[in-house]
């Protein structure tokens, strides 16, 4: 079994002769061999963006594109499709862990293209924690860092890259909290260092 990916373009008036199709390593999908049938399955990030090489008609410029990155638990491994249109190279990055939520389309490092990242919610640390890597084309060197956050954990807890808040171009991490009715975001503008927060009616809210 493997991971397939479908992309209709607008560019071509959504015409699904001319669809792309991409496949993901088997190996990811459903987990390799030897992983039991109960292990959950890959983890699909939406809103990665990755700044490629496009041309206009007239010439090429910078542009950021979305791509297809599945995130596996089992073995805590990132799997990029960066270029769906142009490449059917994948790159594997191997960070995380099982327990981790993975964030799609965070840039924390402002470079324009979205970073791997995941929020720590675990039972046995006294606080949460959000990790960020940079992301690059053809392995996993790109620099780390670690943000402490709150001092308790509620499972039920849920973090999401959205779109920019703040005026400075990049996305913010919003966190929603369903047993407190509080929603929060974390500001990018301050290298997610500071917070916002709303509360919306009663506790006990439902994250769709």
């Amino acid at each position: 079994m493997t991971a397939e990916f479908k992309l209709v373009r607008s560019m071509q008036n959504w015409d699904a002769s001319q669809m792309t199709t991409r496949y993901f390593d088997g190996y990811f999908v459903p987990g390799p061999s030897g992983v039991p049938a109960t292990t959950g399955g890959v983890v699909p990030v939406p809103g990665q963006r990755y700044v490629r090489w496009c041309w206009n008609g007239y010439w090429y410029s910078l542009k950021p594109r979305l791509s297809a990155v599945l995130y596996y638990p089992q073995a805590g491994t990132w799997n990029m499709l960066m270029d769906p249109t142009g490449s059917s190279s994948v790159t594997s990055c191997t960070w995380g862990s099982g327990g981790v939520m993975p964030i799609g389309g965070v840039d924390w490092n402002g470079d324009g293209q979205s970073d791997m990242a995941y929020f720590s919610n675990d039972d046995a640390a006294y606080y949460n924690a959000f990790y960020f890597k940079a992301t690059t084309w053809s392995d996993c060197s790109g620099n780390t860092m670690g943000i402490e956050w709150g001092d308790s954990q509620r499972i039920r807890q849920r973090a999401f890259g959205v779109s920019d808040m703040t005026g400075d171009g990049i996305n913010e991490i919003m966190i929603v909290d369903p047993d407190q009715g509080i929603v929060r975001w974390l500001k990018s503008d301050s290298g997610y260092g500071t917070e916002d927060s709303r509360t919306f009616g009663s506790s006990y809210m439902e994250v769709l």
